[in-house]
């Protein structure tokens, strides 16, 4: 099957919930043997290592990296397309002549399945099904409209707050309309799925998402050669990983020391404030 997979943002490094899922599915349809054209976005300004472009090379067939920009056009795009669209999935619009360029290389690649990582890329993702008549598969790594809106009450600054509460312009209708024209949903939570059938929304399969290949073999190493007895992994420029990781140190990690006595706990993830160094 030859699948162009649509991601949310560049996969590489693996320093996030979203990216750890993204590059290991690709991983999985390069080894099922699927031939993958992959697009991704990155962020303005980002370069990616040489390294993590080159693992993105050796498990996809094409590829197109596009940027989410941040110069006057661009965000003069952006602010044009929220007339239609949420502020994230706005964001992801290419510029026309981009965008039919790249839908005129993916129609000639002739793919059978579009698969689409979260609903920031949806517009790309559903304007490729239409146009070339091929099903949709959608990965919902959560209920956004409902994720961001946490993640603004969240928030350590009014000027977050108020970029995250703009964000949800629009995104509830936005998730439902993905729901409703995706072939099959593939959701990340039971819970999650749980809610859309609710709503009268009932395409969807739970999909956990896969193990790391080096932290099963860590796991399966005997204890003696470890070097880390907790491990958590996520982006640490999130407002909810940080409350999370205060509630853990207030109220887990006293019972954790007293039960364990000495033992090394790693946080990995990108972009950590300054006050969790201190901890």
């Amino acid at each position: 099957m030859r699948i162009v997979h649509v991601l949310h943002e560049f996969p590489y490094p693996a320093n996030s919930g979203i990216r750890c899922d993204m590059g290991r599915r690709l991983a999985a349809f390069a080894q099922l043997g699927h031939p993958v054209f992959a697009i991704g976005w990155l962020a303005a300004g980002e370069v990616p290592d040489a390294a993590d472009v080159a693992a993105f090379e050796a498990l996809t067939d094409e590829r197109e990296l596009l940027r989410v920009g941040a110069g006057t056009a661009e965000r003069l795009r952006r602010v044009w397309n929220l007339r239609r669209h949420p502020s994230y999935i706005a964001a992801r619009i290419p510029a026309q002549a981009e965008r039919e360029a790249l839908i005129e290389r993916v129609c000639a690649w002739r793919p059978d399945l579009i698969w689409l990582e979260g609903a920031h890329p949806s517009w790309l993702a559903l304007e490729l099904s239409r146009r070339l008549g091929v099903p949709l598969a959608y990965r919902s790594h959560n209920i956004e409209f409902r994720y961001v809106a946490e993640q603004a009450r969240l928030a350590p600054t009014l000027r977050q707050t108020l970029a995250l509460r703009a964000g949800t312009w629009g995104l509830e209708a936005a998730e439902a309309r993905l729901h409703r024209e995706a072939a099959r949903v593939f959701d990340i939570s039971v819970d999650d799925m749980a809610y859309w059938r609710s709503r009268g929304l009932d395409n969807a399969s739970w999909l956990a998402p896969q193990p790391d290949p080096a932290i099963l073999a860590t796991a399966a190493a005997p204890e003696a050669a470890r070097d880390i007895d907790l491990l958590f992994m996520g982006s640490l420029s999130s407002p909810n990983n940080i409350a999370g990781l205060e509630w853990y140190f207030e109220r887990v990690h006293p019972l954790v020391a007293e039960r364990l006595g000495a033992h090394r706990l790693t946080i990995a993830g990108r972009r950590p404030p300054a006050a969790l160094a201190q901890r």
